[in-house]
């Protein structure tokens, strides 16, 4: 139904929840490939905080999944954007980030 209003805002959304919904599930590579989707759609609306938002969530489901370059890679994009909006969530991602490369030194 979003497609045939062309509600771009609302497909972005609705695939960031099924992103989660399956990353609840235990199903990081279908979450995966949900939050890429709504990154896609995010971009072209310009919701910048949503697209960090989903960013995070994608390194989760790659945490869950085992590739920490990926994990990595997520959480800096979403840093990056957290910055530039100048939003204290940076501030926990920041943790995050520096907690995963902690872990990687042990």
């Amino acid at each position: 139904m979003l497609q045939d209003v062309d509600d771009v805002q609302g497909q972005a959304d609705t695939w960031d929840s099924l992103g989660h919904a399956h990353h609840q599930l235990g199903d990081d590579r279908r979450a995966i490939a949900c939050y890429e989707h709504a990154l896609e759609l995010f971009t072209q609306v310009h919701d910048r905080y949503a697209e960090a938002s989903t960013y995070v969530n994608l390194g989760g489901s790659h945490r869950a999944l085992g590739d920490l370059g990926a994990t990595r890679a997520a959480w800096r994009r979403a840093l990056t954007i957290l910055d530039e909006l100048g939003d204290a969530d940076a501030d926990s991602i920041r943790a995050n980030l520096d907690q995963l490369d902690a872990s990687r030194l042990h």
